[in-house]
């Protein structure tokens, strides 16, 4: 009993000393409950009703480990944090040395629980190197929260990408009208052809009203006047002033001071025009507030259906080894080394006892036959 529990407890304290050390860290994320709420009102923001306000994406926590145990994930952690040379992996065919390093990790290395209760998800994981262990950890959650941005392309998101890329042309064809309203007005004076276009013809028609006014008055004047009087010549002067203001409507030449009168045969098709440039822009515009909105709500349900994570706890290099346990292993493999070689040491006893009585070691060959014939 002496010398087994000696040798045993000195092999088990000569294994403590020179096994490798191995250090843990863990990190804690949970899944954000609210990430559908935007602490404001949404739908008076862009001015609409958004009936998916508030709805959860359908992503659980089952789901975040799922994704952190896959393939590529894994892949991605062994890459960067080269880990085929911390297994000490033989090379040969990348593949094979892919398949061990995979295993290792996944099975040596990183453990990936979840609370059903709480679904708290804790990341543990272990290494020769304590600061490694901790880098590894927060690795995880952080290269899960780029996964969950970048990766997931949702319903939401192709809606968001194909409604900015409407709106970014209807913005371009609103600058091009823009330039062309703004050419089309500083080569033909017209600012607003509605008022400018009443303006020239309420002028228009003051200048043929008075120019009528005036013949009837010549013509009144005539029968009691000679054609050659100064009465007459008056007024043939103010008619000859007034054709001449009319004149200059119709060339659309600067008359009375009016420099954005508008020439009277060129109003159709200056209208024409006019309205051309705002109907392209009404509709462009229309168009531009009928997806904005929408783009608005493709980008809160695009938040909404990215699950998000809450860091609980991120993870620090440990402060003290996670194993070997020293005295755990010194005092376990103590304990059974003394147990074991004492139940031998009674068992050789009580054997050799029974061998030296004749009579008692002939009965226990005899149980031992009938046994062993019995079972035969």
């Amino acid at each position: 009993i002496f010398w087994t529990t000696l040798i045993v407890s000195i092999a088990a304290v000569v294994y403590s000393l020179v096994s490798p050390l191995y250090w843990s860290s863990n990190a804690t994320i949970l899944q954000s409950k609210d990430q559908g709420s935007l602490g404001i009102d949404a739908s008076k923001l862009i001015g609409i009703n958004l009936p998916f306000l508030g709805k959860s994406s359908g992503t659980n926590s089952a789901d975040l480990l799922t994704i952190m145990k896959s393939r590529s994930f894994t892949e991605n952690v062994i890459n960067e944090f080269k880990l085929k040379n911390y297994f000490e992996i033989a090379p040969g065919d990348s593949l094979f040395e892919m398949e061990q390093a995979v295993a290792n990790l996944l099975n040596n290395v990183v453990s990936i629980m979840q609370d059903d209760d709480t679904g708290l998800i804790t990341i543990s994981v272990i290494t020769k190197d304590k600061y490694l262990s901790a880098d590894i950890a927060n690795y995880y959650w952080s290269r899960l929260q780029d996964y969950l941005k970048e990766k997931r392309v949702t319903k939401s998101r192709k809606q968001k990408i194909f409604i900015s890329e409407r709106l970014d042309e209807l913005l371009t064809n609103r600058d091009s009208l823009k330039n062309k309203v703004l050419e089309f007005q500083k080569t033909t004076n017209v600012i607003d052809i509605e008022l400018q276009t009443e303006a020239t013809m309420t002028r228009y028609s003051d200048y043929v009203a008075q120019m009528k006014q005036l013949e009837i008055n010549r013509d009144l004047s005539l029968l009691n006047y000679d054609q050659l009087s100064p009465e007459i010549k008056r007024i043939n002067d103010e008619i000859e002033i007034l054709a001449e203001q009319i004149s200059s409507i119709d060339k659309s030449e600067s008359c009375s001071g009016m420099k954005y009168g508008l020439k009277i045969s060129e109003i159709p098709e200056l209208t024409l025009q006019y309205l051309d440039y705002k109907m392209q822009y009404t509709i462009n515009e229309q168009l531009f507030q009928y997806l904005y909105p929408k783009y608005e709500q493709a980008r809160i349900n695009e938040l909404q259906e990215i699950p998000m994570i809450e860091v609980l706890d991120k993870a620090i290099p440990a402060g003290r080894r996670s194993k070997p346990k020293r005295a755990i292993i010194c005092i376990t493999l103590f304990c059974c080394a003394l147990l074991i070689s004492s139940i031998l040491v009674f068992i050789f006893d009580a054997f050799n006892a029974v061998k030296k009585d004749a009579n008692r070691f002939k009965k226990v060959l005899d149980i031992k036959k009938a046994l062993t014939k019995k079972l035969l």
